[in-house]
């Protein structure tokens, strides 16, 4: 019988971890640790979880965005939460906002708990508002006009 795609994955995944994906006693129970234990190893250029997470970060990228940017961050965020902020990083670069929340969960920002509209439309909106006034003062500010008489 020949092996699908999926049968394959799984053969590799426990070839290269040892963890099998069809014994789910195996298999991690959290985030952090399907990353470490599965994620990690297969992937196979990172010696442990917080190198592969050191590489994959966004922070170290931040000082060479050159162009006016928006992040917005909760500190109840179960992935990314206050912990993870590398605010002094923020302060490096001026084109970068960094905006934090109390709550929103993790790419949430929700209204209400039952609803699905979301809120963090707005603030990002004001940025934008903020951002193409500037654009424009710097146009007036920075074109020399001339007219034919």
């Amino acid at each position: 019988m020949e092996k699908n795609y999926k049968d394959i994955k799984v053969d590799l995944l426990l070839q290269k971890t040892g963890t099998d994906l069809n014994d789910k006693s195996t298999f991690p129970s959290t985030a952090v640790d399907f990353e470490g234990d599965l994620l990690v190893p297969f992937i196979g250029k990172y010696k442990t979880a917080d190198d592969y997470y050191r590489d994959i970060s966004s922070f170290h990228r931040i000082p060479n965005i050159k162009v006016p940017f928006f992040i917005m961050n909760s500190f109840d965020d179960p992935i990314i939460g206050e912990a993870c902020i590398d605010f002094d990083i923020f302060k490096t670069n001026e084109n970068v906002i960094l905006a934090t929340t109390k709550y929103g969960g993790h790419l949430g920002y929700f209204e209400d708990v039952l609803g699905d509209e979301q809120w963090f439309i707005q603030p990002v909106f004001k940025f934008l508002d903020v951002y193409n006034e500037a654009e424009w003062e710097w146009l007036i500010y920075n074109t020399f006009w001339t007219y034919d008489d």
